[in-house]
């Protein structure tokens, strides 16, 4: 659906889903080589949502996003077994889809302002606040590849010229400090040992000028 709404100032798109697979292939890095396993059956429901919104306050904007899915394995007796384990193979059915976060979403509160009008200048400022819920990191499900749900903040501070010929940005990003990894292996050597990849998303700042010569 898609709509607007609030006379205009207000656009929302929303979503829904369902998917049904049948033989899904499911890769696995034993830490050697990687492996293939078929899922007899799997499923995915949800919807997303997104939406621009011009509120009744001069230079402010706001836009969001709101994602939910709900993926598991329907059918799958011969998942990867854990490396822990002595057994060849493990009972997945039921079980949540690996790299699959239920809940992810996003606001972007944006204000815009005249700041030294008399020179033409303006300010800009910005804030991100982004979240993933938890989820697997590999493909076996073992608990030790989980990754806690994670919450980012952005922000920035630009001062532009309204002619549109400069702009000068003091930015941070990932200012929560959050920590968040990609992917996590087992060491098939070593029982009980994980390689994780992190993602390089330290907290950053940054200073930004730009200048137009057309």
């Amino acid at each position: 659906m898609k709509s607007r709404l609030l006379d205009g100032s207000m656009v929302l798109n929303t979503t829904a889903f369902y998917s049904l697979l049948d033989d899904l292939q499911v890769r696995n890095f034993t830490g050697v080589t990687f492996t293939t396993a078929n899922a007899d059956r799997a499923s995915s429901w949800g919807f997303e949502l997104d939406l621009q919104w011009l509120p009744p306050l001069d230079g402010l904007n706001v836009a969001g996003s709101l994602g939910f899915t709900e993926a598991e394995f329907d059918r799958f007796p011969n998942g990867t077994a854990l490396a822990t384990s002595d057994a060849d193979t493990q009972d997945l059915s039921g079980r949540p889809l690996p790299y699959t976060p239920k809940v992810s979403a996003s606001f972007h509160p944006t204000l815009a302002l005249p700041l030294l009008p008399s020179w033409g200048i303006g300010a800009l400022c910005g804030v991100d606040f982004l979240y993933r819920s938890s989820r697997f990191l590999d493909s076996d499900l073992d608990p030790n590849t989980h990754q806690d749900a994670t919450a980012k903040v952005n922000a920035r501070f630009a001062l532009v010229d309204q002619s549109g010929r400069w702009a000068l940005t003091f930015a941070g990003k990932n200012l929560s400090g959050a920590k968040e990894r990609l992917l996590i292996i087992d060491q098939p050597l070593l029982k009980g040992n994980y390689v994780a990849f992190p993602l390089v998303d330290e907290p950053t700042f940054t200073v930004n000028f730009r200048w137009n010569f057309g």
